[in-house]
């Protein structure tokens, strides 16, 4: 389930924030309704949208029924690769 998590879709999955060195953002919760490479922004119950990076803090995921611990680092992701130079058709 770890490893489904680390590597799914995370639009949708509630998650909380457990621990930060910024505690002004510990237990902020919400539905994820985009996760880029380096933060989610989610979606509060008080219907506020917050971006919150996932670097230095841990959070409790709930995906595929599920809730797991994780620690940000483990969320991080590399931006999607863009290709360098156009196609070309050959003849």
């Amino acid at each position: 389930v770890l490893a489904a998590v680390q590597n799914g879709d995370l639009h949708g999955s509630k998650v909380a924030v457990l621990s930060a060195r910024n505690p002004g953002i510990v237990g902020v919760s919400g539905i994820v309704v985009k996760d880029t490479a380096r933060t989610f922004v989610i979606i509060s119950e008080d219907n506020r949208t917050r971006i919150v990076p996932k670097e230095g803090l841990s959070f409790a995921v709930e995906a595929l029924g599920c809730r797991v611990a994780m620690d940000g680092q483990s969320l991080l992701r590399s931006p999607a690769m863009t290709p360098k130079t156009a196609c070309s058709h050959r003849r």
